[in-house]
């Protein structure tokens, strides 16, 4: 395969500035972005096509500059990047280009990569010794979450990464990618030694905060994680929030988180938050299926719901 020719990076700093969507690979594609690629092929066309603020790049491949930035501060690295240009964006970093140069906005191009969902960029950059706390702890891995980058932007972020490095200021937390229901990213964070607190008062906030917010595969990630973990009344307690969730959307039962609860050893008739069992809110909102899921029991006898309302949560006295 032939070298890419560095002379199709000289870009006229003319347009919108870099924190804007006009330098996203669609835009670049559209050619709705102020940054235009200008290939010359001969020395008079250089001269007719020099850009104002930019650094000259030569004819001559060994002339060439990997550190030509425009009036934003960005860098041929950032341009190769966000057009998905990865031959050329390792051709210049194999010419010196520094992958940690940020623009005046402070935006690296691992930043830029990670915005894209760019992951072979990703592992470039970072093979080439990119540094994700640039400008500041986290930058790149903030990013991604910002955009909604893709699974493999974050394995890429992830990878090789220490459970210390997680717990430093600004690291990931799983309380925010709980509301994003983003469970892919809570699984590599978890499997990179991520833990999800239980507090002293046997809650766990992060799976109260799922079961009300998430989705059903965020709450399993979770479900999975915490298993041999939760005791009885943190168990009664999710239980009792898988319930109000089922009883707000009755088109939609979580039976499958109910399933996996019970699985894991939650008791039923046992109380949780506001001392109410999952069989009493199942006989006082009268839900058969989820009585027979509790019981196995299809025909669920009026004498079950009395037992309940009056208050009976001993399983040994059930008619």
């Amino acid at each position: 395969m032939n070298e890419p020719d560095l002379n199709i990076l000289r870009l006229a700093a003319v347009g919108d500035p870099p924190n804007t969507d006009s330098t996203s690979p669609k835009a670049l594609a559209e050619g709705k972005t102020g940054f235009q690629p200008v290939r010359e092929d001969s020395a008079s066309s250089l001269s007719a096509h020099e850009p104002p603020g930019l650094k000259p790049v030569g004819n001559d491949r060994q002339d060439a500059c990997p550190q030509t930035c425009d009036d934003f501060g960005r860098t041929a690295l950032h341009e190769a990047v966000a057009a998905g240009h990865d031959e050329i964006l390792r051709a210049l970093l194999e010419a010196g280009a520094d992958p940690n140069a940020a623009c005046h906005d402070g935006w690296t191009p691992l930043c830029e990569a990670s915005k894209f969902s760019q992951s072979r960029a990703v592992r470039l950059l970072l093979d080439h010794g990119a540094r994700q706390d640039l400008p500041r702890p986290w930058a790149a891995y903030n990013a991604a979450l910002r955009f909604d980058a893709d699974t493999e932007t974050f394995a890429s972020l992830l990878a090789g990464l220490s459970p210390d490095a997680l717990d430093k200021d600004g690291g990931p937390t799983l309380d925010v990618l709980v509301r994003k229901n983003r469970a892919d990213v809570i699984l590599l964070l978890i499997r990179s030694g991520a833990s999800i607190q239980v507090t002293s008062d046997e809650k766990c906030p992060l799976l109260a905060l799922a079961l009300v917010d998430s989705n059903d595969e965020t709450v399993s990630v979770l479900l999975d994680a915490l298993a041999g973990k939760l005791s009885q009344k943190a168990l009664a307690n999710a239980l009792y929030l898988a319930c109000q969730r089922t009883f707000k959307d009755v088109g939609q039962p979580i039976t499958g988180i109910i399933q996996q609860l019970l699985s894991m050893g939650a008791a039923p008739h046992l109380p949780g938050f506001r001392r109410s069992s999952m069989l009493y809110q199942a006989c006082l909102y009268r839900h058969g299926w989820l009585i027979d899921l509790i019981i196995g029991d299809a025909d669920i006898p009026k004498e079950v719901y009395a037992w309940v309302m009056e208050g009976a949560f001993d399983t040994k006295n059930r008619p």
